[in-house]
């Protein structure tokens, strides 16, 4: 309950208006499926030492930096396991525990406190990958640690202040990973825990085909675990970087609608994000990079990944063998494409300072 002095310092409340969210149509996907899926093993537990709050560059949220910055020593005695899954993370110094979930899912992280001491803090990083493949070393290190800005950048990560006795907490945002860190600090006392699980929000991607492969160990493990990549970046469909980015970002998502198309059949992810770019395209032709958003003029509306849009168009046509989204979009089709050509030169080059081509060269 708000209190009068509280209350005195909000502003007051203002209708948002947004020609995002000016076409309500029904729903064309079917409902995410939620199911709780617990960790297989745990990889490691032990005691941390953080390195000076006072050298974190985000200081008002160092979850992130502090994970990839500190020292790790295992010590299994600071917390005690019991089915491939912790019951109690022991009081005292600062301590970790890196659990594994066995796969890569989507979802919200929940967790059942039995009994805590007020005032404890844990922490929650999030591993994606085993192996970087461009550096060619590993991201999950021999003493159970990983650095969670490498696929997210910094700072990212989640922070909970525990109240005494039992609670159950969700966390309310999505995250995707494989490998759970969890960070304690300031227990006074143990912090007994009933489960760590994630509650998936999933796609419904029903497996229309069967893969074996005689004499072999390793290829179907490999199919499997391919299929399980594939599910989880259907969200990707909708949403960069699944989790994190609450955005459909053009350039990438084209790869994860044909990814939805031709291995679960289902092409309605990719006529959302049809409709969702097309309803923010503005007056002067130039679509969203992640609609749907209200960036106004100041959104970036760049043209190399517009023409994502239009590898979309033609995918949904090429997959459905239907004219109707054709039809309906062939005039912002136009719109897009008179301004392209309006940006070329006389070599026919598409010039335009907005061009992304790649985020890792775009300041260049």
């Amino acid at each position: 309950r708000l209190m009068d002095s509280d209350r005195a310092k909000w502003a007051k409340a203002v209708a948002v208006r947004s020609e995002a969210w000016s076409h309500p149509v029904l729903k064309e996907t079917p409902p995410l499926t939620r199911k709780e899926e617990f960790p297989v093993r745990v990889v490691a537990v032990g005691t941390v030492t953080p390195p000076p709050l006072a050298e974190a560059p985000h200081p008002a949220a160092p979850v992130s930096w502090l994970v990839k910055h500190s020292r790790y020593k295992k010590d299994f005695a600071r917390a005690k396991e019991e089915c491939d899954s912790l019951t109690r993370l022991q009081p005292g110094k600062d301590g970790y525990a890196t659990v594994d979930f066995g796969k890569p899912l989507h979802g919200y992280l929940r967790l059942e406190i039995l009994d805590a001491p007020a005032g404890a803090v844990l922490d929650f990083t999030y591993g994606e990958i085993h192996y970087d493949l461009h550096a060619e070393m590993p991201v999950l290190l021999d003493d159970g640690s990983f650095d969670p800005e490498l696929t997210v950048g910094t700072p990212f990560g989640d922070r909970i202040t525990l109240r005494e006795g039992s609670q159950i907490l969700e966390i309310p945002e999505e995250r995707t990973w494989r490998w759970l860190m969890i960070t304690w600090r300031n227990a006074t006392a143990p912090i007994d825990i009933g489960s760590i699980s994630i509650m998936t929000s999933q796609h419904p991607a029903p497996e229309l085909g069967s893969f074996s492969a005689t004499g072999q160990r390793d290829i179907p493990k490999l199919v499997g675990l391919c299929l399980d990549h594939a599910k989880v970046t259907m969200s990707d469909t909708y949403v960069d970087t699944p989790g994190r980015e609450d955005a459909q970002w053009l350039e990438d998502i084209q790869h994860r609608a044909q990814l939805a198309a031709q291995w679960f059949g289902d092409t309605a992810l990719r006529q959302v994000t049809l409709r969702h770019t097309v309803e923010q395209q503005t007056a002067s032709g130039r679509f969203r990079v992640f609609p749907p958003e209200d960036y106004e003029e100041q959104g970036l509306q760049t043209l190399d990944w517009g023409i994502v849009w239009i590898g979309m168009l033609y995918d949904d046509w090429m997959w459905t063998g239907e004219t109707a989204r054709i039809r309906k979009y062939f005039p912002n089709l136009v719109r897009f494409l008179d301004l392209a050509h309006s940006q070329t030169n006389s070599d026919g080059l598409l010039v335009d300072r907005t061009c992304m081509t790649d985020i890792r060269c775009a300041l260049r």
